[in-house]
């Protein structure tokens, strides 16, 4: 008991308590006021959470939203199940050999009369292009052809 008496570390580590019990109970009442400061904003309608608790609007707004975002989502999932039956169906043609996507995929003719389609096609293209330009220089389209070209030329 004597040793703890003349213990002279006992008093000033209680002193050192003491100061720190002082300091954090000053940070408790300095976060209590804080506290208090916040709650009192939210019963006025003041920052995010007020405006939820106090404007029936805005809550309605996103209520509204939620669902919306709901709607979407089922009818995403709807559209996914589509893109899923339908990529099974052309799956199926293949491994099956029917459709168009099977004749293009598999068959080379199928490949070759389109190619020979295409080549038809730009030939014909290109014919018609130097009928047109044989018809411009002919007399009797010649002067329709030079009023186009005045009208462009006043277009721009």
């Amino acid at each position: 008991m004597w040793n703890l008496l003349n213990d002279e570390s006992i008093p000033k580590n209680l002193r050192i308590s003491v100061a720190n019990i002082r300091s954090t109970t000053g940070r408790a009442v300095k976060m209590a006021d804080d506290l208090d400061e916040i709650i009192l904003g939210v019963k006025n309608g003041e920052g995010s959470l007020g405006a939820i608790l106090k404007d029936t609007s805005l809550v309605k707004n996103l209520n509204d939203a939620i669902l919306t975002i709901n709607k979407v989502g089922n009818e995403a999932d709807s559209i996914t199940l589509e893109i899923n039956k339908l990529v099974k169906g052309v799956q199926e043609d293949v491994s099956q050999g029917k459709g168009t996507v099977n004749a293009l995929l598999k068959d080379s003719m199928m490949v070759k009369k389109l190619e020979t389609s295409l080549d038809n096609i730009q030939k014909g293209t290109d014919g018609f292009n130097s009928n047109m330009e044989a018809l411009k220089h002919n007399f009797l389209f010649r002067g329709y052809f030079r009023k186009l070209e005045k009208q462009k030329k006043k277009a721009q």
